[in-house]
């Protein structure tokens, strides 16, 4: 299982990370998925830049918003690790990074992470993705999740007063499940 100890696994494995460069498909990957997507349906592409936390250089980022705003967007930043962060829906959430850790001791691997990137955007296209605020504990959590006949998944992640005060005002009262997305009609 990934991301567990055992009794083989050498002490410091779960700190060190001495080959990020596997990891370099991933960038081609998402590059490809993202422009068959911009092909086939209805969204305006959106490039930005943003604050790289494993590189001194902004990261590069692009952001396909379905023209139908009950579709949701999806984001996608090539950092330098390399990696990808995928943010779904609501542009102000963590996403999710892949590699989840990248370090020597996990089994995480390249066809493994383009799977989980291939079933985030199968539900965000397809409209089995839904997020929502709640409050537990007395924090409060943007939560997410994601559906399609072969896979699911979802996570939550603690929300800082600011992030909150954003997605108070992009997610509705008891949250949103995104419609699926539109795909382009031949234009003559």
């Amino acid at each position: 299982m990934t991301g567990r100890r055992t009794d083989s696994t050498p002490e410091g494995a779960y700190r060190r990370v001495t080959n990020p460069d596997r990891f370099g498909p991933l960038h081609e990957i998402a590059r490809r998925h993202l422009g068959q997507l911009e092909a086939r349906y209805d969204v305006v592409r959106q490039t930005f830049t943003e604050a790289d936390p494993h590189g001194s250089a902004p990261a590069a980022g692009v952001r396909l918003v379905p023209r139908d705003a009950a579709a949701a967007p999806l984001a996608v930043v090539f950092d330098a690790f390399p990696g990808v962060l995928v943010r779904c829906g609501r542009q102000d959430a963590d996403g999710v990074h892949l590699p989840r850790c990248g370090c020597d001791a996990c089994a995480e691997s390249v066809v493994d992470c383009a799977e989980e990137f291939a079933g985030l955007i199968d539900a965000t296209i397809s409209g089995s993705f839904g997020e929502r605020l709640i409050q537990d504990d007395g924090a409060w959590w943007h939560e997410e999740w994601y559906r399609t006949p072969t896979w699911s998944g979802g996570g939550r992640s603690r929300l800082e007063t600011d992030q909150l005060a954003v997605l108070r005002k992009a997610v509705p009262a008891g949250g949103s499940a995104w419609a699926p997305w539109t795909e382009r009609s031949e234009r003559g």
